[in-house]
């Protein structure tokens, strides 16, 4: 025993001095620590699309802020003490998905000498993939894992514990659990539960909609067909949701109650299930795009694609395509635009934002109206899921709170500020708008971190962010004092306080 204590002292020693051989400040390291902190600066000041937004809210002292970091950078004597420095940093800009972490992997791809990754290149690293074939003979579980999905795949459960309430009736869905219950004076409301807006937890939802797709499937596809499977698997999903909704009507609900507390967000799967839940049409507000060639990329990208269509496109298509190519090629010299911003962290003012405020190529568009188009996404976001409207037509709450983020909030504000529904509970969570076709991100070797920033904005009709959270409009007055069975009380008290009056 005495024997091997000595081998692991040994070589623990060992190690300590190897980590120490490759982490101890050097002349060279500490130039490359200070160098990947001004990639930092660099980053945020032309990558974060809400970092002027961020700096006027916290009242950022930008230049005090810069002095003291790169102290802290200078004199640290490990790497790990100059990421932590760096780190710091970064999470003072932090909104929700602005954030850094340190990530082990990454330093040691810099000592390995692993080829080096593409700074503020896309997440989307399968691009021009084309991947395995589907084929109609597959199964569900075997085409939805061609799509990166998983048929076995469950949403959360309840955050709050409604099955639990007073007389309350459970409609049991592994999906979209709901209740159906009475409120003080015998109205009877439901709660439709949405734990997240993430598609790939809805496995029902793709092995639905695969059986439906393979019918349709005369021959074996690649590529696109994996993404028309997660459109399929978004409309589906909204479909069931608001089949659920109306299932509650029938059974006496007069209003149906959208549970989203705790949900974290997820894609444009919220997107689906908003337009399903509602008869309103839901207009798309203007947002925000960052100087930067992730969004050239994106704008080249929607130009190529609406120009494909242009043989297939009707008149009335045309016009609307026209339109939108015009503004694409002012939008893209736009977004060339160098704005040097660099010089905010002397203390001077950019000469612009590096956040531009870009109208919708179109406000909305009714189902069918880029019918015959292969890619009306390209003008209209929706028409990537084509998700159907107005599956449930009754009237519309939504229930919030502090953990409700990111596509969340897109769901609660798209129907709050085209009027279809009313918001009760507490402000949201305040992440707004996170990154747009994979988004950008900042690979620091010598510091082992990875940094992460916001490519775009969504803004809502009265212009606000939505990284400032979303106001209810019937608070719950819920308290850090309170049990779960008291936050359902509280709940369902601004249910009834925010009841549609007859």
């Amino acid at each position: 025993m005495r024997r091997l204590l000595r081998l692991l002292a040994i070589v623990f020693a060992i190690l300590m001095v190897a980590g120490l051989a490759l982490t101890v400040r050097t002349p060279s390291r500490r130039a490359a620590w200070l160098a990947e902190y001004d990639s930092t600066r660099h980053y945020l000041a032309t990558a974060d699309a809400n970092f002027d937004w961020v700096v006027r809210k916290k009242g950022i002292d930008l230049v005090a802020l810069d002095r003291e970091t790169r102290a802290k950078v200078d004199g640290s004597w490990t790497s790990i003490g100059a990421a932590w420095a760096v780190r710091g940093f970064v999470w003072e800009f932090a909104d929700g998905h602005t954030w850094a972490r340190i990530r082990p992997n990454i330093w040691w791809r810099g000592i390995a000498g692993d080829e080096e990754p593409q700074e503020g290149a896309s997440e989307n690293s399968g691009e021009g993939d084309t991947g395995p074939s589907l084929v109609a003979s597959m199964t569900a579980a075997e085409a939805c894992a061609v799509a990166g999905l998983d048929v076995n795949a469950r949403p959360d459960g309840w955050a709050l514990p409604f099955p639990e309430a007073a007389g309350a009736a459970l409609l049991a869905d592994e999906e979209f659990p709901a209740v159906l219950l009475a409120l003080q004076d015998g109205t009877k409301v439901g709660i439709l539960r949405i734990a997240n807006f993430g598609h790939e937890h809805f496995g029902l939802s793709c092995a639905r909609a695969w059986e439906e797709f393979r019918t349709k499937l005369a021959t074996p596809c690649t590529g696109d067909c994996r993404w028309e499977i997660v459109a399929a698997t978004m409309r589906n999903g909204a479909a069931r949701a608001a089949e659920v909704a109306n299932e509650l009507r029938q059974r006496g609900a007069e209003v149906v109650v959208v549970d989203i507390t705790g949900n974290g967000g997820g894609s444009e799967f919220a997107d689906a299930v908003a337009r399903a839940l509602t008869p309103v049409p839901l207009h798309v507000a203007q947002g925000g795009i960052i100087r930067h060639p992730h969004h050239i990329r994106s704008l080249t990208e929607r130009r190529d694609a609406i120009l494909a269509d242009s043989a297939r496109a009707t008149p009335a298509q045309w016009r609307l395509m026209a339109a939108a190519l015009l503004r694409i090629d002012s939008l893209t010299a736009e977004v060339q635009r160098d704005c040097g911003r660099d010089a905010v962290w002397s203390g001077s003012a950019a000469p612009c934002s590096n956040t531009i405020v870009v109208p919708p190529l179109v406000p909305y568009a009714a189902p069918g109206t880029f019918a015959g188009l292969e890619n009306g996404w390209a003008l209209w976001s929706a028409a990537w899921h084509g998700g159907d409207e107005g599956l449930y037509r009754g009237p519309l709450l939504i229930l919030q709170d502090a953990r409700s983020a990111s596509a969340s909030e897109e769901f609660a504000a798209r129907l709050r500020d085209n009027g279809a529904a009313e918001i009760i509970g507490e402000r949201s969570y305040g992440a707004g708008c996170g990154y747009s076709d994979g988004g950008t991100r900042l690979e620091l070797e010598a510091l082992g971190l990875l940094v992460r920033a916001p490519d775009c904005q969504r803004l809502r009709m009265d212009g606000s962010n939505e990284t400032e959270g979303i106001a209810p409009d019937v608070e719950t007055r819920w308290t850090d004092d309170d049990t779960p069975q008291d936050r359902v009380t509280k709940a369902l008290a601004a249910v009834y306080e925010a009841l549609p009056i007859p």
